[in-house]
């Protein structure tokens, strides 16, 4: 019986062994409640036509694409994987593309929010991007799902991201997601006021919705 006993705790403990490892390798998610967060409806609050006018000046030659499969053949558009700073979510209506410049932005702002959690000792995390590139095909399919989505969007010139505000890729459960937003504003409010993105705060897409403006 004490040989069963003592297998049984070797299992029990190689479980919980293999499980933490997991949360090392994928990190934990620090989630933001929705509410009391007006504050940055009203702080970010570019219009569309701000967003779509610097898409159109700044974006790729060939823009607006019809399909997905025409990406391949494109100039003007890098292929954005996750990295250290962020992590890409699977897009089901988009396509994990971006001009140069718009993916140099990302960088950026990844980089400074990291940055921002070392200076204040709270444990580093990855942004998630949640949404990139849009054909045609992929606008018509979110408008079928969401009628408020935006027909003539600025997704579709590889000049804009959406960062969600609601949850953050961290190795550390403890942190307040709170925490995490108030530091990613900061870095988006400099950004902005040096120029270099317009910013929108969506409630309902739950999302930093972002265009780069050079």
């Amino acid at each position: 019986m004490k040989p069963f006993k003592s297998f049984l705790v070797i299992l029990i403990c190689s479980a919980v062994l293999v499980v933490a490892v997991a949360v090392l390798i994928k990190g934990a998610h620090s989630y933001v409640s929705s509410s009391g967060n007006k504050k940055y409806a009203t702080e970010f609050a570019d219009m569309q036509s701000k967003h779509k006018s610097a898409a159109v000046k700044y974006g790729f030659k060939a823009a607006p694409l019809t399909e997905r499969g025409e990406v391949r053949n494109v100039q003007g558009l890098e292929r954005v994987r996750s990295c250290r700073f962020y992590k890409v979510n699977e897009m089901r209506h988009g396509l994990p593309y971006l001009t140069p410049s718009a993916k140099k932005e990302l960088r950026s702002i990844s980089m400074d929010f990291q940055d921002g959690c070392r200076s204040k000792s709270i444990t580093p995390a990855r942004l998630i991007i949640t949404s990139m590139l849009r054909t045609e095909d992929d606008v018509r399919g979110l408008r079928e799902e969401n009628q408020n989505a935006v027909e003539d969007s600025a997704h579709q010139y590889g000049t804009t991201f959406d960062i969600t505000w609601a949850h953050f890729q961290s190795y550390n459960k403890m942190v307040d997601g709170q925490e995490y937003l108030s530091l990613l504003s900061d870095v988006l409010r400099k950004h902005r006021d040096e120029g270099r993105i317009y910013v929108r705060y969506e409630v309902r897409q739950e999302c930093f919705h972002i265009t780069v403006n050079r």
